[in-house]
C-alpha cells in the first residue's frame, strides 16, 4: 500500500507530540511493508539527516505557501499541501493520505474531496490530536484572534 503522511512537524527535527507520533507511525508502516511518503516543511537539518533517521521512508519537502494574502497562514499552508498532494498523487497514486488534525493541514484537501473528487482512489484519513485552542487554554494563553479562530475551525471540521 502507498501511504502519504502530511505533517507540519517531524521529530527530531521539529515538534514534540505530533512530530513524534507521525515519525513513529510512518516508520511502523514502512516496517510492515508499506511504501510511505512524508510531506513535510523544510525543517533545519531535515534534508541532511532524513535518510539516517528514517531510512525506509520517502521525503517530499512542502514548499512555502505561494498565496500569503489569504486570511490566515494556516489556510495558505493547507492550500499548498493540497497542491503538493495533487502532484504526488499524479506521479505515484496513493492508497491512503493521512493528515494529522494539528493546525488543519488537511482542510483544503478534504473539502476538495467532498466537492470535486480530489485525489481519486485515495482514502483520506485524519489522525486526531488535541486542538490548538485546548493547548492555549491549558498554557494560560487567553488571547484569541482571527488566525486562531481559523485554525480551530480547520482542526475541528
Amino acid at each position: 500500500m502507498r501511504v502519504c503522511m502530511v505533517t507540519s512537524e517531524l521529530a527530531p527535527f521539529c515538534g514534540w507530540g505530533v512530530g513524534t507520533s507521525v515519525g513513529a507511525l510512518a516508520s511502523a508502516l514502512a516496517r510492515a511493508g508499506h511504501e510511505v511518503t512524508l510531506l513535510a516543511p523544510d525543517h533545519p537539518r531535515l534534508r541532511e539527516r532524513f535518510a539516517d533517521v528514517y531510512p525506509h521512508l520517502r521525503l517530499v519537502i512542502q514548499p512555502e505557501p505561494a498565496r500569503p494574502c489569504l486570511p490566515a497562514p494556516e489556510v495558505a499552508r493547507s492550500l499548498a499541501v493540497y497542491e503538493s498532494l495533487k502532484s504526488i498523487h499524479a506521479d505515484r497514486p496513493q492508497d491512503l493520505v493521512l493528515f494529522n488534525a494539528f493546525l488543519g493541514d488537511g482542510y483544503v484537501s478534504i473539502t476538495q474531496r467532498a466537492s470535486c473528487e480530489a485525489l481519486p482512489g485515495a482514502v483520506l484519513g485524519v489522525q486526531l490530536h488535541c486542538p490548538l485552542s485546548i493547548i492555549h487554554a491549558e498554557n494560560g494563553h487567553v488571547h484569541w484572534d482571527h488566525a486562531l479562530a481559523a485554525i480551530e475551525h480547520m482542526e475541528l471540521v
